[in-house]
């Protein structure tokens, strides 16, 4: 499956290094017709002084230079934490420089002579697999920033509901009335101080109660009719307030 380059060839920028100035002059109108950002220099040391050499995506360069071969000005580059992929281009090359080269990972090689259409292939295959890094980066990006704003959304409804549950906790515990929550199996969760006092429950922690059946903490004389109310309640999907003010209370 080939995945087509989703981003303009201008924004992938080119760096040919080769002594040879005829070759290196020639690489780089080829690939300015691409319409690739290109460069040249015939020395890896100029090279290295080039004011956006960071910014390189891919470096073609030739291993047999004077100075510093094509090998050592990858290395280099690496150092300095340039991320460029490299090409070496050799017409010859001894086993121990082309082994050095090979530890730098390199993206491929070109043998001269070359022809121009193995040339483009090759970075054209080369931008191909920069542009699929680059929308793989893009997509992290947007998943951080996602991520984000999900935690600092939750912080802030996390610090909703300990303030409302702080301010239902005050107003349940200073009800002048009895309030009981259930589940729909009927057990209860929630008892404030005023329905516990009311039905007459030795002091406990509020937790106590939990999971209770609701009518197991009701006097005999009022446990169906609330057993009752609670169950039509339940079944209706409605959430209501039951108190102990009126009839209920009387009774309790």
């Amino acid at each position: 499956n080939v995945v087509k380059p989703s981003l303009p060839r201008g924004s992938f920028t080119v760096l040919i290094v080769d002594d040879e100035a005829a070759l290196a002059t020639m690489l780089l109108e080829v690939l300015k017709t691409t319409g690739y950002t290109c460069s040249s220099s015939n020395s890896p040391l100029e090279a290295l002084e080039k004011s956006d050499i960071n910014s390189i995506d891919l470096v073609v360069t030739d291993i047999r230079m004077p100075g510093m071969n094509g090998v050592e000005f990858a290395e280099k580059l690496h150092s300095r934490g340039v991320k460029a992929k490299v090409i070496f281009m050799t017409g010859q090359a001894d086993l121990e420089t082309i082994s050095q080269a090979m530890t730098l990972q390199p993206f491929g090689y070109l043998r001269k002579p070359f022809g121009i259409s193995q040339f483009r292939e090759l970075v054209g295959r080369a931008f191909q697999e920069y542009c699929e890094e680059s929308t793989r980066k893009l997509k992290l990006v947007n998943l951080t920033d996602e991520v984000q704003i999900l935690e600092k959304d939750i912080a802030f409804r996390t610090d909703r509901l300990i303030a409302e549950q702080t301010l239902m906790q005050g107003l349940i515990g200073n009800a002048t009335f009895g309030l009981i929550a259930v589940d729909d199996r009927l057990s209860t969760y929630l008892l404030n101080d005023m329905a516990a006092s009311l039905l007459q429950l030795k002091p406990q922690p509020s937790s106590a109660n939990f999971g209770v059946p609701l009518v197991s903490l009701l006097p005999p004389e009022c446990a169906q009719d609330v057993i009752s109310l609670c169950s039509s309640v339940v079944a209706s999907g409605k959430l209501m307030e039951t108190t102990f003010r009126n009839s209920l209370n009387d009774r309790l």
